[in-house]
């Protein structure tokens, strides 16, 4: 559920900035530069944020493929169970 939600949550935060852009577009205010400095904020934000959602991807990938069944024996260190 909480995958959900922050996809929902992503998809209406761009459609409120395209909706607000679209409706300062009919206004006659012009967007292009509001277009340009959106892009480099999401530019900046994402190559802040690289880390943390290569992390959350790989988090991802291990839920929907699990490296051990049930049954396995995994040793680590001195530590096997």
């Amino acid at each position: 559920m909480l995958l959900a939600d922050f996809g929902a949550s992503c998809v209406k935060i761009v459609v409120m900035c395209i909706a607000i852009i679209s409706a300062l577009g009919h206004l006659g205010i012009s967007t292009a530069s509001m277009v340009a400095v959106f892009g480099a904020a999401t530019a900046a934000v994402s190559l802040s944020a690289y880390s943390s959602l290569s992390h959350f991807v790989a988090g991802i990938m291990l839920l929907s493929n699990p490296p051990f069944a049930q049954g396995d024996e995994v040793r680590n260190a001195d530590t096997t169970g």
